[in-house]
This record gives structure tokens, C-alpha cells and sequence, in this order.
């Protein structure tokens, strides 16, 4: 008697064993999927670049002061290029531009103003284009409304004596490399930052380094239009080095690079788990009980005859 009954415990238990297992599975695929919708990512990056293209969204961040900068402002019309002095040597191509030298400068940028910045190998020159599509007065020099078009070239030792220019924006670092493209990146390298499950912070779940070539964006969750970043960047060995950093969000980066189709970067839970111990333990746990129920129900006798 006490045999059936207790082989009729074993048969119970290996029953509840596997629907355990089953609850247990469950459990963990629910993990997976809560990670996925909460999903959430901060992008870290820092590059040094020969060039870089910024479309400013805000004002707070957007005032810009160097000592002295020389301005190409763009004229209306072209002159006839016997009307230029070809013995003076010049700034600006004298022909295209008027040429302003100016000292205590402030630049001030719009929302969606759209500019390129190239920096000067030979000499550390940092040049601001102001692009075609801007709207009239979306930059601000002083007092001065340049048309699209005008360059504001900033002495590299003036840049330095400036230190760092901070922005928020929409930010394309680099150009794709090919023949004739100096706007390029030289290196750099990302870092990818997830909230925790306990807790305010961020842990890092992904890191990597970029190729010189490499045009780098962070973008929304198409993977085609840019994210709002907020950075900085400073002048460094005659090359721009931008400090950028991305809001949690459901954003990615994004890597084009020659001879390669786009790369999208992000982290995935196996990432996260590695790397958050908190995260570890929850995947884990369902995964270690589930291992010691089948074990038991393994090594159960079974139903014995009276």
C-alpha cells in the first residue's frame, strides 16, 4: 500500500515537473520579449575626423565665440575676374566671396540650420560652410546675416583658445571614402549603455571601434532618418574630435562604409544579459530550476504493482 503511494506521488510529481518545465519556458520567452519592449538605448561614441556635417535643432547649445575668424561671405554676384587683384594674396576666392576679418565672434545658429566643418590638415583651419539650403538668417555671425554658401574659417589657433563647441542635433561624422573625399574619419570608437532592471544608471552592453572611411549616424528605429544627439567637439592634432552622446530611446548607430552595404549596430538581450548581472540571474534562474525539476523527474521510480 505504501508503495502505490508513493509511486503515485512520483507520477505527480513528474506530472507537475513538466508543467513546471512548460511555465518555466514560458517565463523565459517573456523575459526576452519584456527586454524587447522596453528597449532602450543611449549611444556613446568619440571620433576624430577630418569633417562632419551638424543641422542644429536647438538654440540652448548653439552660440559659438572665437577670438578671431576670417568670413567668406558669399556674393551675390560673381565679379568679372578682371576685377580682382590677383597680387594680393587672399583668404577667400576673391571672385566668389567678400572677405571680412573679424575679432570677438559669435556664432549664432537656428534651429535646422545645416553646416559642414572641415578641418585644414595643412594647417589646423577649421572651415564652417554654410550650405545652400539654409533659410536666410539661420546663421549668424556678430551682427552679420551671411547668405548661404559663405565659409567662416577659424585659425587653428584661435579654435584651440576657443576649446570645445557644444551642439545638439542631427550629426553625420565622415564621408564614405573614395578618390578626392578628405572629409573622412580616422578613427574612433562606440559604446552602447542600456538602463538597468534595479536601479537609475546605465550599464554598457556594447562597445567597438570604427574604420577610418566609415561615415557615422546615429538613427531612429528606420534606420534611415538621423536621431537628435547632443556633443561637443574640440581641435586635435589638426582634426576634429567629437565626444557624442545619444538619449535612450529606441535609436541605433548606423555605419557606411565602402564596398560594404549599411551596418546597423545595436545590442540584443544576449548582449545585455553578459553584461547586467541583474538581467543574468533573471534568465538564469528559470533555467536552473527547470534543469533540477527535470533532473528529479528523471531519476523518479516509476509506478510500481502492489
Amino acid at each position: 500500500m505504501n508503495t502505490g503511494r508513493t509511486s503515485g506521488a512520483w507520477a505527480r510529481f513528474r506530472l507537475g515537473a513538466k508543467g513546471a518545465a512548460f511555465l518555466f519556458s514560458v517565463l523565459i520567452v517573456l523575459i526576452w520579449i519584456a527586454y524587447s519592449l522596453q528597449f532602450k538605448q543611449s549611444h556613446v561614441i568619440s571620433v576624430a575626423t577630418a569633417g562632419a556635417e551638424i543641422t542644429f535643432s536647438r538654440n540652448l547649445t548653439s552660440h559659438w565665440r572665437v577670438p578671431r575668424a576670417t568670413l567668406c561671405a558669399r556674393r551675390e554676384n560673381r565679379l568679372r575676374t578682371g576685377a580682382v587683384e590677383e597680387t594680393v594674396e587672399r583668404a577667400c576666392d576673391p571672385v566668389l566671396f567678400e572677405e571680412l576679418d573679424l575679432s570677438e565672434v559669435e556664432i549664432t545658429f537656428a534651429k535646422d540650420a545645416r553646416l559642414l566643418f572641415d578641418a585644414t590638415s595643412e594647417t589646423g583651419t577649421l572651415d564652417i560652410l554654410f550650405l545652400a539650403d539654409n533659410a536666410p538668417g539661420a546663421v549668424r555671425v556678430n551682427d552679420l546675416t551671411p547668405r548661404p554658401g559663405s565659409i567662416l574659417k577659424v585659425p587653428a589657433d584661435a579654435w584651440r583658445a576657443a576649446g570645445s563647441f557644444a551642439f545638439t542635433g542631427r550629426i553625420a561624422i565622415g564621408e564614405v571614402a573614395s578618390s578626392g573625399v578628405g572629409r573622412i574619419v580616422l578613427s574612433g570608437r562606440y559604446e552602447i549603455r542600456e538602463p538597468q532592471v534595479f536601479g537609475t544608471s546605465t550599464v554598457s552592453v556594447k562597445s567597438g571601434d570604427f574604420f577610418s572611411g566609415d561615415r557615422i549616424r546615429i538613427v531612429d528605429d528606420s534606420g534611415e532618418a538621423s536621431a537628435e544627439v547632443t556633443g561637443f567637439f574640440i581641435s586635435e592634432d589638426k582634426v576634429m574630435r567629437f565626444q557624442v552622446v545619444s538619449p535612450l530611446g529606441r535609436n541605433h548607430l548606423r555605419v557606411d562604409r565602402l564596398g560594404s552595404a549599411p551596418s546597423i549596430i545595436s545590442s540584443n538581450v544576449i548582449d545585455r544579459s553578459l553584461s547586467d548581472p541583474w538581467l543574468l540571474f533573471l534568465s538564469l534562474l528559470p533555467a536552473i530550476a527547470l534543469t533540477v525539476l527535470q533532473l528529479f523527474a528523471a531519476i523518479a521510480p516509476g509506478r510500481r504493482e502492489p
